[in-house]
This record gives C-alpha cells, sequence and structure tokens, in this order.
C-alpha cells in the first residue's frame, strides 16, 4: 500500500525512520538519488512554489557525486530559498 502517488504517478511506499549512519544498510538495490527537507518553523512549514510545474513542493535535489544525503539537503535549501541553516535533523528515507 502507498503513502502517497503524485500526477505523474510516483509512488512512495514508505517512510523508514533510520539513523542517517545506518542509509547503506537500506539503500542496496538502487542508489539513493535525491534529498529533501521538511522546514520547520514555529509550528510553520516551508513549502517553494515551482513556477514551471505551478505547484508547491518541498525544498530538494539531487545528491551530487561525493555528497552525503545532509549536504544535499543544506545545498538546496540554500539554493531555492536562500536560508542558510544552523541545525538540520535526518528523518529517515522514503521508499519507492
Amino acid at each position: 500500500m502507498s503513502i502517497l502517488v503524485s500526477k505523474k504517478g510516483n509512488v512512495f511506499l514508505d517512510f523508514l525512520k533510520i539513523n542517517e549512519e545506518e542509509i547503506n544498510n537500506y539503500v542496496t538495490d538502487a542508489p539513493l538519488t535525491h534529498s529533501l527537507v521538511v522546514a520547520k518553523y514555529e509550528e510553520k512549514y516551508l513549502l517553494i512554489f515551482n513556477k514551471w510545474r505551478q505547484n508547491w513542493e518541498l525544498a530538494g535535489g539531487i545528491i551530487d557525486e561525493g555528497e552525503t544525503p545532509r549536504e544535499c539537503a543544506i545545498r538546496e535549501l540554500f539554493e531555492e530559498t536562500n536560508q542558510s541553516i544552523k541545525q538540520l535533523s535526518f528523518k529517515g528515507v522514503n521508499e519507492v
């Protein structure tokens, strides 16, 4: 059973709550390719309006070669929102 299906048919099957150090134990059949940021401040969440897709979405993007998921998340948040963060908590991995 899926937890989310996008308009394009992308399916998120599950969210695995794991520690960042455990990623390699769960990502075995395909490489981890993207990081997303769920930014919360004073009980509000940050979304970005994508003018090409005409919808609201989370900050995030493709993990560059040699980059960790955390580094990607920090970089993408800065590139897309100009927000420089001091603290980032890794929460887990979406299974697709």
